[in-house]
């Protein structure tokens, strides 16, 4: 039985993919990267084993196999556009804004709430081009999670 392996390579910028939003053709935020299927090949170029043969002669060598490692794409990239991820950023930043006192003040009572916010921040990657104020809200939150997480 052959076993591959599902690796991901995020040097691979990969191809566009419509935008999970919009629809449009794009690859400016990646959500999700590519998963590819890793698997052996055995490498045979009858071209240079007719001129090993001929290079040696009748020397019978024991030869090792070309084997090169071959990839597969396994699951596409999951991409939003830029002009889709200003939009859900600006909702965050707006639904951050309107809770952030509760949610520091109440933070059990609120619990699952700013987990589910937290987790969908970071899916997006949000945490980039911030402005300070929003970056300091933000790290409240997340030191007043990680407290929440203690007394429990």
């Amino acid at each position: 039985m052959v076993t591959m392996r599902i690796v991901e390579r995020p040097e691979i910028k990969g191809r566009h993919v419509q935008c999970i939003s919009c629809g449009v053709n794009t690859r400016s935020h990646v959500l999700e990267i590519a998963e590819y299927e890793e698997y052996e090949e055995v490498w045979e170029d009858d071209e240079i084993e007719e001129y090993q043969a001929r290079k040696k002669g009748s020397q019978e060598e024991d030869e090792e196999e070309n084997i090169v490692i071959r990839y597969r794409l396994h699951t596409e990239q999951t991409c939003i556009c830029h002009t889709c991820w200003l939009d859900k950023k600006a909702k965050a930043v707006k639904f951050l804004n309107k809770n952030k006192a509760t949610w520091l003040e109440e933070g059990a009572i609120h619990l699952t709430r700013i987990k589910k916010f937290m987790s969908s921040w970071n899916y997006y990657h949000f945490g980039q081009e911030l402005e300070e104020s929003t970056q300091e809200d933000i790290d409240a939150i997340k030191n007043a999670l990680l407290g929440l997480g203690e007394e429990e």
